[in-house]
């Protein structure tokens, strides 16, 4: 198991900490992968970090500009951002039931242990099935 990256801050390395383990085990992280794992840990650090700051308050989520005007704070964009990031890396490591399915369930044929992942992977060999 790769140890996290020193870098990383703490909701990053929670979420190595999680997640690594799992994609070792269905042979979907080698050490040609740890870079894109590391930029989705950090993505996931952006993310968490604006969503837990929004939640705080309900009222941070805008702010009125000097014209009056109603406007989103920064930190909205950055956790959209950040969503949009994870939601193109989640799939490169199976980590999207639809993923998981076209990967063959992690990679090596592995099961993932998803009831959903696995539904997606019943789907994908079906729809296979019924191609001529």
């Amino acid at each position: 198991m790769p140890a996290a990256p020193g870098t990383l801050g703490t909701y990053g390395r929670e979420y190595w900490e999680r997640i690594a383990p799992l994609l070792v085990r269905q042979g979907a992280l080698t050490e040609l992968h740890l870079e894109a794992l590391e930029a989705m840990c950090d993505q996931w650090e952006v993310y968490q970090i604006n969503k837990v700051w929004l939640l705080g308050d309900p009222k941070r989520w805008t702010f009125r500009t000097e014209s009056g005007y109603e406007q989103e704070t920064p930190a909205v964009r950055a956790m959209n951002g950040a969503l949009a990031a994870l939601q193109k890396l989640w799939p490169k490591f199976g980590l999207t039931p639809h993923a998981a399915g076209i990967l063959g369930k992690g990679g090596k044929g592995q099961p993932v242990g998803s009831p959903l992942a696995d539904f997606a992977s019943e789907k994908t060999r079906d729809d296979e099935a019924m191609r001529p």
